[in-house]
């Protein structure tokens, strides 16, 4: 009964503690830039012991293989893993995979043995992201440098912010590739592009950027979902509850608004989902980003799939400049390199 496990990230060797657990990742500390960092778990049994018994758990809670629920807190600077009851982790020997991003792991899974009603210790070494971004000296294309210019992101120009090295790499290509997408869209180039419809942006993080838009926006993408070459398909209103960050960044009203998710067809298609207000003459908002997988769960609600590690849930924004570059749609509106 009781059994738990602690998860201590040494960052290069060092021990790196964790200061806060919001919903949508960890918080370090002595971090500039201090962006939530999403992670991921993966926890497979390594006998047939703790196969049996976390099925058993499983069928008395009725979660859906792969689901294994889990709480979750932050004690002395560390991730400290527990049963959803005193029975709810059963001891035993495991798999363990973890990912924290922008942190490379230095292993790709350790052995965990978890002793009966006691606390096993992970010492889990992460490694710096070398990767960063250097932007172009050419000129930017003057409908991007128009949005980039009327733009606010933590509270700098969005110019600037785009320039300042303790930004997070990610979350800089992040708008930078979604920019250059939402530059590209429609491909028809004889209709006028999407970004006219984009007013400012005054959110980015490491997988999607907020927009304020305008009713042009909405009206654009419904046009392109009508099309009959499905350049966009409908989606309707969307069920991850992460879209709705983008009203409580925009400081709107949930109820005032309906949430509309677009997404493009093809690999490396943008989603976007907008908020249209209920009122006439309300500002409309759009959530835009590429999404190359499923999206993300709720930390505080922490779900082990014990199947297989979620990272093709979260896009990485420095990996996906190469696949824009090679496309001839998106390349002439890149406008950085990624350098190691």
């Amino acid at each position: 009964m009781n059994e738990s496990f602690r998860i201590r990230i040494l960052l290069d060797g060092a021990f790196y503690p964790i200061t806060d657990l919001q919903s949508d990742g960890l918080i370090f500390a002595n971090e500039t830039d201090a962006w939530p960092r999403r992670m991921t778990l993966a926890l497979v049994p390594r006998s047939d012991t703790a196969n049996y018994r976390m099925r058993r758990v499983r069928e008395i809670n009725s979660w859906p293989y792969p689901e294994y629920h889990l709480k979750l807190a932050v004690v002395g600077g560390a991730l400290v893993f527990s049963g959803v009851n005193p029975n709810g982790l059963p001891s035993g020997d495991y798999w363990l995979s973890f990912e924290v991003e922008d942190l490379p792991a230095v292993a790709a899974r350790y052995k965990l043995y978890i002793p009966d009603d006691r606390q096993a210790d992970v010492p889990f070494q992460v490694a710096t992201d070398p990767r960063t971004i250097e932007l172009s000296s050419k000129p930017r294309d003057p409908a991007i440098e128009r949005v980039l210019q009327a733009s606010m992101i933590d509270s700098m120009s969005a110019s600037a912010w785009l320039q300042d090295p303790t930004r997070r790499s990610n979350r800089r290509a992040c708008l930078l590739n979604l920019l250059a997408k939402v530059r590209s869209i429609p491909e028809d180039d004889s209709l006028k592009p999407l970004i006219n419809e984009v007013k400012r942006i005054f959110f980015a993080g490491t997988e999607r950027i907020y927009a304020e838009v305008t009713s042009g926006f909405y009206e654009d993408l419904k046009a392109l979902a009508r099309d009959p070459r499905h350049p966009f398909y409908l989606e309707g209103t969307p069920k991850a509850p992460i879209h709705q960050q983008l009203l409580i960044k925009a400081g709107a009203i949930a109820s005032d608004y309906d949430l509309i998710s677009f997404r493009q067809e093809g690999a490396t298609c943008m989603q976007a989902v907008v908020a249209v207000p209920k009122q006439a003459n309300a500002r409309y908002y759009a959530d835009l980003d590429i999404d190359l997988g499923n999206p993300l769960q709720d930390v505080r609600g922490f779900i082990i799939h014990v199947a297989e590690l979620l990272s093709d849930g979260v896009t990485d924004h420095l990996a996906l400049a190469d696949k824009l570059l090679m496309n001839k749609y998106t390349s002439p509106y890149m406008a950085y390199a990624v350098t190691a």
